[in-house]
């Protein structure tokens, strides 16, 4: 081969020596630049998370500020996770009474409700025992097992931009909890997405005093109500 080649070929083994570090920055390899999910940072680490990746448990209240759980060793995405803050109900002394939340009365006649509503906006909720926070539960049906059902409307106002709401309960003067949904074996939260009415069942096994804590991605509030048997 000539000499006089020999300058050619290393201003072109140059170039492509300098194309590869660009192409990197840009996105290329397995870094968080091509993530192809979430951009976060766990253990003080900048990483990509992607549903049913690996995950380590240990760092999972540091996935929920993600919208992620690590509750087995897999990535579960979950956009209620952010707003999933620890339950800060009152707690009452049995037979001490229940401090029932006040309605609120809110015409919401636009939307083709009632005034008939207890809590604060951008969250309100429908108990059919108003003008007291009270429900009216049969804990005898079969179909629902130890659960006795209750009807509750939930109302999420339009001008409301977070997105979800979670609504999860306890007993405030025992120990027992609060389920949400249909047959069986209903759930431990009840997660609303969207805006104005959202029918739902609340689940109980017992009378007594009771509290909702809903959150949102802005809000957080409690409603106190009593839940009565009736046959």
């Amino acid at each position: 081969m000539s000499p006089r080649f020999f300058p050619l070929l290393g201003i072109t083994a140059a170039a492509i020596l300098l194309t590869v570090p660009t192409v990197a920055a840009r996105g290329g390899g397995n870094g968080p630049a091509r993530c192809g999910g979430t951009v976060a940072r766990i253990a003080g680490k900048r990483t990509c998370l992607i549903s049913n990746a690996r995950c380590t448990r240990a760092f999972d209240l540091q996935y929920h500020r993600y919208a992620y759980h690590c509750h087995g060793s897999r990535l579960v995405h979950d956009p209620y996770a952010p707003i999933r803050r620890p339950l800060q109900l009152p707690t009452y002394s049995p037979n001490a009474g229940c401090q029932l939340t006040e309605p609120a009365n809110l015409d919401l006649s636009q939307y083709g409700l009632t005034s008939q509503n207890f809590g604060r906006m951008p969250a309100l909720v429908y108990l059919h025992g108003w003008p007291e926070a009270t429900l009216r539960v049969t804990f005898s049906d079969p179909l629902f097992g130890p659960w006795g059902p209750a009807k509750v409307l939930w109302f999420i106002d339009p001008s409301y931009r977070g997105g979800q709401v979670l609504v999860r309960g306890r007993q405030l003067d025992g120990l027992r909890s609060v389920r949400f949904g249909g047959g069986y074996y209903p759930t431990f939260e009840l997660k609303l997405s969207g805006a104005l009415d959202h029918p739902s069942t609340a689940r109980f096994t017992a009378p007594g005093c009771y509290g909702f804590q809903v959150d949102g991605t802005t809000f957080s509030e409690t409603i106190v109500f009593r839940v009565d048997a009736v046959s």
